[in-house]
């Protein structure tokens, strides 16, 4: 993800709630810091839970991104192959 205009992005992961997010998410994070400049290769980021929500298999999750007010966000696809660790 490449912030630009200043730091406050947040990233937050909501439960499915009939084919849309839930209201409230069940994690956010503030991954200033973290993010590199946008199309330079980086490895995965990781951040620590505060919260540990539990996420089971199967079901539909939600992953909404926020920019600040004067900023902007880009989220960067990649093409590498990797699982989650546990």
């Amino acid at each position: 993800m490449l912030v630009t205009g200043g730091s406050g992005a947040s990233l937050a992961v909501f439960a499915d709630d009939d084919g849309n997010p839930a209201e409230t998410p069940l994690e956010s994070l503030a991954p200033d810091g973290l993010m590199t400049p946008f199309g330079a290769s980086s490895s995965f980021l990781t951040d620590q839970s505060a919260l540990h929500p539990l996420l089971l298999p199967g079901e539909t999750y939600w992953i909404g991104m926020n920019a600040p007010e004067d900023g902007l966000a880009v989220w960067n696809q990649t093409t590498s192959q990797a699982a989650a660790s546990q």
